[in-house]
């Protein structure tokens, strides 16, 4: 999937191919292994079974959580300490996610682990055929493919789109209610990447600019 942008640039959006979920205990007995096919695909469970865990772990292996680059509500933030209250203590440090996915042609795999929200691991079909094991140097690489293979300014830009356009959570934090959300996602897929950062710039200057600026009502008062 792609959206095109200006200048010629293009917007790749993730097609997930796979993912697994290792040490989960007690949630998850066994290591959980799903490869995705094209079509429709459907996880069926019972309450407390851990749908909603293994989507937030899919959606944690993509992106490391909600940062305040993607919400600005502190209380919908959220990264690898959402699980600490559902695994056992002993699981925390050999528990890791790895999410594999497309952009274009390029496929993609990161593995995270639950003492930071960080990539752990990464490679890339082409660019880094081989595991990258170093956390700067794994970080780095996946910035890299995700600015050459999907035309991404940054990691942010890539986890906004995920969360925002991608991934409906149980918060329900739709996009169509969120004005500032619209707007940085249209600007993003149809428009120059540059801009969209220039423009998210501008406004927060207009804004401090508009808290320190008087209110009409605070005039008239001062005025009265």
């Amino acid at each position: 999937m792609a959206a095109h942008a200006a200048l010629g640039t293009t917007l790749i959006l993730p097609r997930l191919t796979s993912f697994t979920v290792e040490g989960f205990e007690p949630i998850f007995r066994t290591k959980v292994e799903l490869t995705i096919k094209s079509g429709i695909s459907v996880i069926l469970g019972g309450n407390g079974l851990g749908k909603t865990t293994l989507m937030q772990a899919l959606v944690y292996g993509l992106t490391g959580g909600v940062s305040e680059e993607i919400e600005e509500d502190k209380r919908l933030r959220w990264g690898h300490a959402y699980f600490r209250s559902r695994l056992a203590p002993k699981q925390l440090r050999t528990a890791r996610v790895t999410v594999s996915y497309n952009l274009g042609k390029e496929r993609l795999s990161v593995r995270r682990g639950l003492l930071g929200s960080h990539v752990e691991a990464f490679r890339s079909s082409t660019a880094f055929p081989t595991w990258i094991e170093n956390k700067e140097t794994a970080e780095r690489a996946l910035a890299t493919v995700l600015r050459d293979f999907g035309g991404y300014a940054n990691v942010d830009d890539f986890a906004f789109v995920v969360h925002r356009l991608m991934y409906l959570p149980e918060s329900r934090r739709l996009l169509a209610w969120d004005t500032n959300a619209q707007t940085r996602i249209l600007m993003l897929l149809n428009r120059d990447l540059a801009e969209e950062q220039e423009f998210r710039f501008r406004r927060d200057r207009l804004k401090l600019c508009l808290a320190k600026t008087p209110s009409d009502r605070e005039i008239a008062s001062l005025n009265g």
